[in-house]
């Protein structure tokens, strides 16, 4: 009996369930996407695992295992963000047990191989972000920032931020993003100086979780972990005003036994069947709530609207949709116009 009890932990834990909306299955035709990386951390009575997974762009059906440590090796989840300008690698800090201390890796997304590049200063380290606009790397503790050189993993304080940090962004304009989980409040942080500037409260509970600007879309995602039912909702939150829309949420484990997801970070791959760069439209307003409009200087032919999933919802004839009543999540909008196709992402609110 408990073979069958632990196997059946085991295949729940890796079959990576996920809550997801019911999709239109008849169709054939689906979209692929880019992906999105995260880091977690499976706390178990035996002690801690770290893993690195991916799944396609809001398809929450699958998450695929990259990187995951045996038994009796526990580690810890502390930070990821990959690399801009040179998006094979992702770089993490993970916190080892055995030899109390942290660590600073690079992994190879084309070898699924980690590399430890150093050991970091002895701090609470919650965060990785990079600055699209330089390349430089930052780090936050839970109250100060850091930047952090790829190539040695030295460490060089920047200034205190003032609030209970538990994550670390930064957007395509180079502002640098965090929230406070005491406070449950959204802040800007001054790359210079570490300052922080209150935007607005959150919308929900914080907890711990990761957070990472998107390029395809200007966004940023974050995952927070929600004590109620056990699991991490994955969320698109507003700069401005700190509201954010849960898009699905990820299996967390169960007592004694949670799943925590420490980071995410997205690789800005293209999207599509086909290169953006095929016919020039626009999508706006981008998120949306209840209608799409679609924008281009030579006439739509046909417009097909795919699910998070890839698969195929609908087609249209005219360049403005009705979208009110999908549920919330990342949706694709394939354009053809002189023949020729181009695949856009847009929000539904």
């Amino acid at each position: 009996m408990k073979l069958k009890i632990i196997f059946l932990i085991i295949v729940f834990f890796n079959s990576n369930l996920l809550i997801s909306q019911t999709i239109n299955t008849d169709s054939k035709e689906t979209l692929s996407g880019s992906y999105v990386y995260t880091g977690l951390t499976w706390y178990q009575i035996l002690g801690d695992q770290e893993y690195i997974k991916k799944f396609r762009t809001y398809d929450t059906n699958n998450l695929e295992t990259l990187l995951s440590y045996p038994f009796g090796v526990l580690r810890r989840s502390h930070g990821g963000a990959i690399d801009p300008n040179n998006p094979r690698y992702i770089y993490t800090i993970s916190y080892i047990y055995s030899d109390n201390q942290y660590v600073f890796n690079s992994f190879d997304l084309d070898t699924n191989t980690n590399t430890q590049i150093g050991i970091l200063d002895f701090r609470n380290w919650k965060g990785l972000a990079f600055d699209p606009q330089s390349g430089n790397l930052y780090a936050i503790t839970n109250n100060t920032l850091y930047s952090i050189d790829p190539t040695t993993a030295i460490s060089t304080i920047i200034g205190i931020t003032g609030i209970n940090n538990t994550s670390l962004a930064i957007d395509g304009n180079g502002q640098m993003y965090s929230y406070d989980i005491n406070s449950d409040n959204f802040y800007s942080i001054d790359k210079n100086t570490g300052e922080s500037t209150f935007i607005a409260p959150l919308d929900f509970d914080a907890k711990i979780g990761g957070m990472a600007w998107d390029p395809n879309t200007d966004n940023i995602f974050l995952i927070s972990i929600s004590w109620d039912n056990q699991t991490s909702d994955f969320r698109i939150i507003d700069k401005n005003t700190g509201m954010s829309s849960i898009l699905g949420s990820l299996y967390g484990g169960f007592e004694f036994q949670q799943i925590y997801y420490n980071w995410i970070a997205f690789d800005g791959s293209a999207l599509g069947l086909n290169n953006f760069d095929n016919i020039s439209f626009k999508l706006f307003p981008n998120p949306t709530n209840y209608t799409l409009n679609i924008q281009s200087k030579t006439p739509i032919e046909k417009v097909k609207l795919y699910s998070p999933q890839g698969v195929l919802i609908n087609e249209y004839s005219s360049n403005s949709i009705d979208v009110s009543q999908l549920s919330a999540g990342i949706y694709f909008v394939e354009v053809t116009v002189d023949g020729k196709r181009g695949t856009k992402k847009f929000i539904k609110m």
